[in-house]
């Protein structure tokens, strides 16, 4: 699993360095993936330490992201 994300990591970086607007576009790809994340294990951690923790994390992500 780890090899596949290494491959696919590698050929956007080989896919990103032909142009500069691919640059970009990867950029804010990497962005907006690194900002989801944090915003899951923050949300995740905040449920954790009050001792709530949803059933539907999906749906509550999807709604705190919506709004």
């Amino acid at each position: 699993m780890w090899g596949a994300a290494a491959v696919l990591a590698m050929a956007a970086v080989a896919w990103a360095r032909r142009r500069s607007n691919r640059r970009v576009a990867v950029c804010l790809l990497a962005a907006g993936f690194i900002g989801m994340v944090l915003e899951t294990l923050l949300l995740l951690r905040y449920q954790m330490s009050n001792g709530v923790v949803y059933r539907h994390v999906g749906w509550l992500l999807t709604c705190f992201m919506a709004g």
